[in-house]
């Protein structure tokens, strides 16, 4: 949703192309930010999903046969879907300074959606309350922090950074070169 409604409103409604292509781009680094830090944090918790205690009793179950039996906290998918509410909520309070039709019913549209499945992971069992919260919480604060940060360092042209992020077999980590 943020890179068609970046394309949408900045690119067709307000006739700017490369402030469209601008805000893909910074989507596709909040997005993959959030979604690594969210498989991180999964893979050093190791919590176990509710379902795991009913497989102990009950092995032939359906669901004791998947993967991501300890990838419980936090929840990706809420990480990531709030995530984009952030990005959505911004953009549209940076572009549509009106805030009439789509551009003033975004932000509580999609935080409506984005809380649908946060609960729908509770009611499917594949999440504790704890784990939809903290990923709301964490995809929500990324979501909003980059573009922020992004915008708070726009004004001074010698400021740059970059967050890079490192996968291997042995190593995971963030790297944060800059100039300020």
């Amino acid at each position: 949703a943020p890179f068609i409604n970046a394309f949408f409103v900045a690119g067709w409604e307000h006739e700017r192309m490369d402030v469209a292509w601008k805000l893909a781009a910074l989507d596709a680094e909040t997005l993959l930010t959030v979604t690594f830090v969210t498989l991180s944090l999964q893979k050093l918790t190791a919590r176990e999903r509710p379902f795991v205690k009913e497989c102990q009793i009950n092995p032939s179950l359906s669901e004791c046969s998947i993967g991501g039996k300890y990838a419980s906290f936090p929840s990706a998918h809420t990480s990531v879907v709030f995530a984009a509410v952030a990005l959505e909520c911004f953009h549209h309070g940076f572009l549509d300074t009106t805030h009439t039709g789509w551009g003033g019913a975004v932000c509580p549209v999609t935080i409506v959606v984005a809380t649908g499945t946060a609960v729908l992971r509770i009611a499917a069992d594949r999440h504790w309350a704890t784990d939809v919260i903290t990923g709301a919480l964490l995809g929500g604060g990324l979501g909003y922090a980059i573009p922020a940060l992004h915008l708070a360092f726009a004004g001074n042209k010698e400021t740059t950074a970059v967050i890079t992020p490192a996968i291997s077999p042995s190593y995971m980590g963030l790297s944060i070169a800059g100039r300020f």
